[in-house]
């Protein structure tokens, strides 16, 4: 791509460089095998002066217009029948801006935006346990702080999970994504047990107990054993001139560059 920043392509990925929504006008269509990103959320990080950052939207709704941008684009380049999944959490409103503290549904109009660009809502909500007693000390947050049950209680409130959100696009998936022998490796920090590991490669989908238990794990409704710390080093490479926050990439695979990558903006 001639026009972006910077882009690395190997034979087994491609890294780009540039605003996501302008990098994916250039990729074919029915072509990404899966995509997976975290967005801005709204203004709750500053990432950069530019007008086309998410972050930098005027309004809650126009946000969800330059959102649309971004999804129109996905629901072209996706191949039918695959998945978009998405990270985000609850956003909560602050008194200087809006007059009053509250919780606004983040991640149920970031479903009913999909919804418009005639995807379909694939998976119920994925819910990442957050510890309550590391975001009170983080964010001060007045409803976490065990103070505020001492002065008044009425204001407390459970900590901010995070989320995550599946969405398909319409037809037929052209190409099977097959495992043969079960499930062979786990990415949460609980250990597979140990009675399991003979299991390992097992080719009766029916007795692999091992993979039984991994999917077990991945079809819960609650995510409670993610390393929270395995994030990119990027202090180390971080400039002095770089952005104010760090914006999780969106990660893209297909046809001929099997895991290529494409920052969110």
């Amino acid at each position: 791509m001639a026009k972006v920043k910077g882009q690395l392509i190997t034979k087994k990925y491609a890294i780009y460089n540039d605003d996501c929504v302008e990098v994916l006008k250039d990729i074919d269509s029915n072509v990404v095998g899966f995509s997976i990103f975290s967005p801005p959320f709204f203004d709750l990080y500053a990432y950069s002066d530019s007008d086309e950052d998410f972050g930098n939207c005027k309004s809650y709704e126009e946000f969800f217009v330059q959102f649309g941008f971004l999804l129109e684009q996905l629901q072209r380049v996706m191949m039918p029948g695959r998945v978009v999944a998405v990270h985000c959490i609850d956003l909560p409103t602050f008194k200087s801006k809006v007059g009053f503290m509250a919780v606004t549904d983040f991640p149920g109009d970031i479903i009913r935006l999909f919804q418009k660009y005639d995807f379909l809502y694939h998976c119920p909500r994925i819910t990442i346990w957050k510890d309550p007693l590391v975001a009170a000390t983080r964010t001060k947050a007045l409803g976490l702080a065990h103070k505020q049950i001492v002065k008044d209680s009425s204001w407390c409130r459970a900590g901010f999970p995070d989320f995550v959100l599946a969405f398909r696009k319409k037809g037929d998936n052209p190409k099977l994504i097959s495992h043969p022998k079960g499930l062979l490796e786990y990415a949460g920090t609980r250990p597979v047990p140990r009675h399991l590991q003979r299991f390992a490669g097992w080719e009766d989908p029916k007795t692999n107990k091992r993979s039984h238990w991994i999917w077990q794990q991945y079809a819960s409704p609650v995510w409670d054993d993610i390393d929270q710390t395995h994030v990119l080093p990027f202090r180390k490479g971080r400039d002095s001139d770089d952005q104010r926050h760090i914006c999780p990439p969106t990660t893209t695979n297909y046809r001929k560059m099997p895991n290529a990558l494409v920052c969110s903006r």
